[in-house]
């Protein structure tokens, strides 16, 4: 991050990032994206850890190893990002 912040920096605060996902649901093509944005590139990292332990400590996780994605409940992270004022369009 510290390298993509550096090296793009365009003297505007904040990082901007956009998913954009393709499948097949219900039979059906579907193109999924989330678009987010923050102020601040490494306050934005943080943040993320942030929603991350709070649904740590509200669930019972079996303790082990776990990439992020895998252990967290993805509707309440966007959720708690949103909150703690993360600006995320979804499409």
């Amino acid at each position: 991050m510290h390298w993509g912040v550096h090296t793009f920096y365009n003297q505007k605060p904040g990082i901007e990032f956009m998913l954009i996902a393709n499948g097949i649901k219900n039979g059906l093509q579907k193109e999924f994206r989330l678009k987010a944005f923050y102020h601040d590139a490494f306050e934005f990292t943080a943040l993320a850890i942030v929603a991350c332990v709070n649904q740590y400590m509200d669930n019972k996780f079996v303790p082990n190893l776990y990439l992020m994605g895998n252990l967290l409940n993805h509707n309440r992270l966007i959720a708690d990002l949103k909150k703690l004022g993360v600006r995320m369009t979804e499409s």
